[in-house]
């Protein structure tokens, strides 16, 4: 014991400048309570073990760096002699991170969580050796100090539109997806993005009225109403209205493609505000439309519903059947040159292909002057509006051009496209598929795949959501010959350019490539070996390999919906709590009737560590069916009928 005395007094008389701070952590650094050995430096252990052990903090001036409560979480680094895994140690128990203080620094793995304000220290003890850092959180800044805002963003004390888009602009100046704070936004709605029912999944998207020194709209993106059990409840037509006082809770975010601030991730409607205006129906032509929006604000949409009849003049966006709407120009005459915009206006499988240059429409919705992103006037009907054929063209059919041209050409034609435009003439070109950018989807019979001049290429066109059958899709592999056919795109996002062939487009393969990669065999896995495969993945990773589990339904997240799937959670026994979600697996109407709460279910997919506004989702995805092993006992409980006010009252007292 006497050298350990002398080696003790040394390290202090060396190192008297120091802060006590420091000089704590130095004695604690691989030299604290070692087993006394033939050097007595961390030697010894149990057994007659002379291994020398230690353990060291590496990042501790970045730890130590000004950190406020609920300010992102810091991991912190860790460095052992001998060296081994400091995962696999930690969950062996071998290497331990422990906090002095949890009410200021919680330890999560090897994550540290800003908890409360005050200081502690953070203790790492690997076999005999042992170091620490102290770390000070200070208290969080204040919304409005943070952001510089006048409003905290409280339900007491709302953001308004301002507030709410210098937040969006804080986002796109410091480069962040979402703000981690969830805010009360509160403000008149101006116009609609999404009206109620446009949506397929039933959300409602609208702009907030600016103020009188604003600059911008903020956009409230895909709302709902929430229940008791926090699950969604879509917005009805009579819930919410142009001229509404609405408050939203949400995270913001800037998306920077639009240069427009918004709402972030799930957006809960709290409340609404006044009365609805009492509306009218006007049955109108394409004129008087005209004139009527021609009267509305720059970006303003009208209270009133329009029945406009008129006579299509031109297709603008062929019909996405995927989610049943089309855009159209119609006019009072099929050559007119005053038209108004119908934009994905909701229609039909079987009428599409009817609604083409020279049909008679009835056209059912709103009315708004838009203001584009270049700054022209559009006048239109908004999303949401509802087409209905009248009288079939009688403008004889004139063959579509198809131009048969090289790789080589096509690729030149889609280059030259100006961004976000798709070519009015279809093209056909071959080539060799390079890569299968998304598998075949059964639900949609769709395919996407990369392909090039020659094999293995790197200059290549993408075959967008390809038409093809089953069939076609097996023989779709890398290497094959295939010829492609439809109207070229210059797609734009993120600054990131994709020259393509547009949805829609189909495909013949003309040689057959490579085999494809044998799928492995599919492995059986509980719920707890579930999330702990994703437990090892990298954030945001996916496994490749398939899984099959089978567990019992806790608690539907997402119900059915028109896009044929449903979310849920599912744990090991009924009534489990160690839960895993199942996100949104595809499935028939009457097998979605059967996922309740206590029923066993199968599926068959992949592991996925989803992580958004750093917030970790382990999550079961891909699950192209779901299998009813056993059915939840007793029937489905019924769904209580409210009306708008008593919703209301419901929401107001949920947390």
């Amino acid at each position: 014991m006497k050298k350990r005395g002398i080696l003790t007094v040394g390290l202090i008389a060396a190192t008297l400048a120091l802060t006590s701070c420091d000089i704590n952590e130095l004695l604690h650094q691989n030299y604290v309570n070692p087993v006394p050995g033939e050097d007595e430096q961390g030697g010894g252990g149990s057994g007659g073990d002379k291994t020398q052990y230690g353990v060291n903090i590496e990042n501790k001036s970045d730890l130590r760096v000004e950190w406020r409560v609920n300010d992102p979480n810091r991991t912190i680094s860790i460095a052992v002699t001998p060296k081994a895994n400091i995962t696999t140690l930690i969950n062996s128990g071998e290497l331990t991170i422990k906090s002095s203080n949890p009410a200021v620094i919680k330890v999560e793995g090897r994550s540290l969580v800003a908890a409360g304000a005050g200081t502690a220290t953070i203790t790492v003890a690997y076999k005999n050796a042992t170091d620490n850092v102290q770390i000070t959180v200070l208290d969080k800044l204040s919304n409005k100090t943070k952001f510089g805002i006048q409003h905290e963003g409280t339900l007491e004390d709302p953001l308004d539109n301002a507030d709410a888009c210098k937040v969006g602009e804080y986002c796109n100046e410091h480069n962040i997806d979402a703000t981690e704070e969830f805010f009360y936004i509160q403000g008149e709605v101006d116009s609609f993005y999404h009206l109620p029912g446009a949506r397929p999944d039933g959300a409602v998207s609208w702009y907030l009225k600016k103020g009188a020194n604003d600059k911008t709209k903020f956009e409230v993106y895909k709302a709902y109403f929430q229940d008791a059990d926090k699950k969604k409840v879509n917005i009805g037509e009579d819930d919410i209205w142009v001229g509404a006082k609405t408050t939203v809770y949400s995270k913001i975010t800037y998306y920077k493609d639009y240069k427009q601030p918004e709402t972030s991730g799930d957006v809960v409607l709290t409340k609404v505000e006044g009365t609805k205006p009492e509306t009218h129906t006007y049955e109108v032509n394409v004129a008087q439309a005209l004139e009527a929006a021609g009267k509305l604000e720059e970006g303003e949409m009208s209270i009133d519903q329009y029945v406009i009849t008129g006579i299509i003049t031109k297709v603008d966006t062929a019909y996405d059947s995927e989610y049943g709407n089309i855009s159209i120009s119609i006019g009072d005459t099929v050559d007119a040159t005053n038209t108004l915009s119908v934009y994905r206006g909701k229609t039909t499988d079987e009428v599409a292909p009817k609604l083409i240059k020279g049909a008679q429409v009835k056209v059912s919705g709103l009315l708004q002057k838009r203001v584009t992103s270049s700054g022209a006037i559009q006048l239109q009907v908004p999303q949401g509006s509802t087409i209905e054929l009248l009288k079939e063209s009688d403008i004889p059919v004139t063959p579509e051009v198809i131009h048969d041209v090289t790789f080589a050409e096509a690729y030149e034609v889609a280059e030259a496209l100006e961004a976000g435009k798709i070519t009015d003439d279809q093209y056909s070109t071959t080539g060799f598929v390079t890569e299968i950018v998304k598998e075949f989807d059964t639900q949609y019979g769709n395919v996407s795949f990369n392909f090039a001049a020659e094999k293995g290429g790197t200059t290549v066109l993408q075959a967008y959501r390809c038409k093809v059958s089953a069939e076609v899709a097996a023989k779709i592999t890398v290497n094959a010959k295939v010829k492609v056919t439809g109207k070229l795109k210059k797609y734009v996002k993120d600054n990131v350019t994709t020259l393509e062939f547009d949805a829609n487009c189909v495909a013949e393969v003309l040689e057959e490539g490579d085999e494809p990669t044998p799928t492995p065999e599919t492995q059986k896995v509980t719920v707890a070996q579930a999330l702990e495969i994703i437990s090892k993945l990298e954030d945001g990773a996916t496994t490749t390999e398939s899984y099959e589990l089978t567990g019992y339904v806790t608690e539907i997240t997402e119900p059915y919906s028109s896009y044929k799937n449903m979310s849920f959670k599912v744990a090991d026994e009924k009534g489990g709590t160690t839960t895993l979600l199942i996100f949104r697996a595809k499935c028939d109407e009457e097998t979605s009737k059967k996922v309740l709460v206590g029923a066993q279910v199968k599926v068959t997919g992949k592991l996925q560590k989803y992580v958004k506004d750093q917030t970790t989702t382990p999550e079961f995805t891909g699950a192209a069916s779901i299998e009813i092993v056993k059915e939840a006992e007793g029937e489905a409980p019924e769904t209580q009928k409210v009306t708008v006010a008593q919703a209301l009252e419901i929401i107001s007292k949920l947390e």
